[in-house]
This record gives structure tokens, sequence and C-alpha cells, in this order.
């Protein structure tokens, strides 16, 4: 049930992204406002699996941490993300 609302969740995401993509072809000085990061304690192999996931639900991540166990609060620090989860 998770599963599928986190799905539901990312591709409102895509859609969005769409949509900014959509501006920056009709407006190259369009800003996007949108800034998608995955920062995850996770390394090699799983990265792997969350990018499958991600191209299946159509969305794009503008950076991507895999942190192989390191803390993400230095990362997040620096990002200050408006929802984290």
């Amino acid at each position: 049930m998770l599963a599928s609302r986190l799905a539901n969740l990312f591709r409102k995401l895509s859609h969005l992204q769409k949509l900014e993509d959509q501006a920056l072809t009709d407006d190259p000085d369009y800003k996007r406002v949108l800034q998608t990061a995955i920062v995850t304690a996770r390394n090699a192999p799983s990265h792997e699996r969350v990018m499958t996931t991600l191209e299946h639900w159509g969305v794009d991540a503008n950076e991507v941490f895999f942190l192989g166990g390191m803390k993400k609060d230095r990362i997040l620090n620096v990002l200050k993300p408006h929802m984290f989860f």
C-alpha cells in the first residue's frame, strides 16, 4: 500500500518536472523551481534499483548521493530540502 502511494507521489512529481521542462522550452530564461535530490546511506549495487525505479516512474533526479553508510546530515544541511522522507 505504501509503495503504491509513493509511486503515485513520484508520478505527480514527474508531471511537475515535465511542466517545468515545457516552461524552459518556452522561455530559456525560466528558472526551475523544483529540484530533486536523492540522498541515501546505501551504496552500490543498490543504486541500480533506485535509478531504475525513478526512471520507471518518470522522475529525473538533479542530484544523487549514495553515501555508503555515511551520515546524511552534512548533505542535507547544504541542500536544505523543503521536503525530506
